[in-house]
């Protein structure tokens, strides 16, 4: 997950910009299900050097990411993020 996180954001340079630095974090929480386990819940930590974007920016395509990570990774386990901008 992470590593599809940090892949997929250090994509910016199609919004035209070039991240310097990327990394990111997960939390995974696996919790007993009936007989078996099951990730619950996911948590990325972002922090990213990108010169020349803005927070607002950032966040808009962090957001974006999180969805597209989504939809490649655990469906219907919550992905929370926190993204920000070193």
């Amino acid at each position: 997950m992470r590593v599809l996180f940090d892949g997929a954001i250090s994509g910016l340079g199609g919004a035209g910009f070039s991240p310097e630095r990327v990394h990111t974090t997960a939390a995974v929480t696996v919790e007993k299900v009936g007989a078996g386990f099951k990730i619950t819940k996911i948590v990325l930590k972002t922090e990213a050097k990108v010169p020349g974007i803005d927070a607002a920016k950032f966040q808009e395509i962090a957001t974006a990411t999180r969805a597209v990570a989504l939809c490649h990774s655990t469906v219907g386990t919550p992905i929370e993020l926190e993204a920000k901008l070193m």
